[in-house]
């Protein structure tokens, strides 16, 4: 059978009882420890969630945690739902999540694994949705 793992936030939580009952018997499929909330959290736990196991397929996005909006005051490391601010400063920059998810996938390509990568979930702003920053 394929191994294949996910990587994600909650909306990956969520989904991964799904996949793992469309891919039984044909794929073992876990998911990351917890929730890989902003792209510089999985850049520091990448090494250690995919450890030594050998997958064939690893699934993975960021995004929503990177867009959360915070005092800016706040620590963009520490995931803090208190420090949100809708006028608040960006988790993360464009240029800051493009280098996560570089690194990223230079280690996750150190498995030799199919990467396969989802963007984020759309934010909403009230009743419009938003798909930009």
């Amino acid at each position: 059978m394929r191994n294949v793992y996910i990587i994600g936030d909650s909306i990956s939580i969520g989904y991964t009882p799904e996949v793992t009952r469309l891919l039984a018997g044909h794929a073992t499929v876990s998911h990351n420890p917890d929730n890989a909330m902003y792209s510089s959290h999985g850049l520091r736990n990448a090494k250690s969630w995919i450890g030594n196991t050998q997958y064939d397929l690893i699934h993975f996005n960021w995004g929503i945690w990177d867009l959360h909006r915070m005092e800016p005051t706040a620590n963009p490391l520490e995931p803090s739902v208190a420090a949100f601010n809708r006028n608040g400063v960006r988790r993360t920059t464009p240029e800051q999540y493009a280098a996560n998810l570089e690194g990223i996938v230079k280690i996750l390509k150190t498995t030799g694994a199919k990467l396969v990568w989802a963007s984020s979930t759309p934010l909403r702003d009230g009743d419009k949705l938003c798909v930009h920053a």
